[in-house]
């Protein structure tokens, strides 16, 4: 039983890896993020360590007619629950961020200061794991 759960273990954690450094999961949570704030939004690169994924920053800009215009949020840390790993679901039950800045309007958005330390890529809502051509 111990040598089956230590192979699930590193088969989880080895898949997660590859997912991080392909930055697959990162355009998938963006993308996810996106669909529910009505905002493009981006995530710098996730490390993975232990039961936690970390990133360095949150940047989302909001879509007009809606209010929010910006948010940032550097030094993210999402901590996982080990026994909804095991069922495959991804659930977040404690997020942290050392600061956060919201705009609301365009007068606001101009008076943010620069707390994340690089812009990501933005994410637009849509399909959550896009498919290529020729790849299954």
């Amino acid at each position: 039983m111990f040598l089956f759960a230590a192979i699930d273990y590193f088969a989880v954690t080895r898949t997660i890896d590859h997912f991080l450094k392909e930055g697959a999961l990162d355009r998938a949570i963006g993308k996810k993020t996106a669909v529910i704030l009505h905002a493009d939004t981006g995530y710098l690169p996730l490390f993975w360590r232990g039961l936690s994924v970390r990133s360095d920053g949150l940047l989302v800009r909001g879509k007009s007619p809606r209010p929010l215009t910006e948010l940032r949020a550097p030094n993210l840390r999402a901590y996982c629950s080990l026994t909804d790993l095991w069922q495959r679901k991804w659930t977040i039950n404690r997020l942290q961020a050392d600061a956060l800045e919201v705009a609301f309007g365009a007068a606001a958005a101009r008076q943010l200061t620069n707390i994340i330390p690089s812009e990501p890529e933005p994410a637009t809502s849509g399909p959550i794991f896009a498919t290529q051509a020729g790849h299954s």
